[in-house]
């Protein structure tokens, strides 16, 4: 997972399409995180 500078905070693998990520001791913010694939998909924590 990347925060909005680009800068790595969290590396690991989802293991299911119902997979969780807890934001819980990150800031309010925009992340974003990559697939296997290549595809980017952004995550807004309020």
């Amino acid at each position: 997972m990347y925060d909005i500078f680009g800068k790595q905070i969290l590396c690991g693998n989802i293991v299911a399409n119902n997979s969780m990520i807890n934001l819980e001791n990150y800031p309010s913010g925009v992340y974003y995180i990559t697939d296997e694939k290549g595809n980017s998909y952004k995550i807004v924590k309020l």
